[in-house]
């Protein structure tokens, strides 16, 4: 996540000082990191763990546009129950899923302002601000 979204903002990493200054990041470039500069938008992410340090991972995810999904499972007796929450889309871009793989066909009326038909033509974007709710129940 990018630490300049935090500056200023309540403090949220393991350094509690009630308002950021970005002391957590100081020193980064002093310190070995693996860093993977990956496009998350419209991407499903898994944030193994939880506490304090899961919501501070899926704050981030969140802030670069990924899809969360959190969970919790319970065992009852020999039984399982999973509560789930699916997460998309929170920042509402226009995420594309698919484009037209065909050439002009003479079919395609537009209803957009300067949209052309063929290939590569958009033909569906991901729905704003997406939250699913689940149980499961395995027994």
């Amino acid at each position: 996540m990018p630490a300049a979204a935090y500056s200023g903002k309540a403090c949220v990493c393991q350094f509690r000082r009630g308002v950021c200054d970005q002391t957590c990041v100081r020193d980064m470039l002093e310190t070995p990191f693996y860093i993977a500069c990956l496009k998350l938008s419209g991407r499903r992410c898994l944030v193994v763990g939880g506490g304090e340090i899961g919501l501070e991972k899926v704050e981030g995810l969140l802030a670069c546009d990924g899809d969360v999904t959190l969970g919790k499972q319970l065992q009852v007796g020999e039984d399982r129950i999973e509560f789930r929450a699916d997460v998309f889309n929170v920042l509402n871009n226009d995420v594309v899923l698919s484009r037209s793989r065909q050439a002009n066909t003479g079919t395609f009326i537009s209803t957009i302002a300067g949209a052309e038909p063929g290939i590569g033509r958009i033909e569906e974007i991901i729905a704003p601000r997406t939250v699913r709710l689940g149980v499961n129940f395995a027994f």
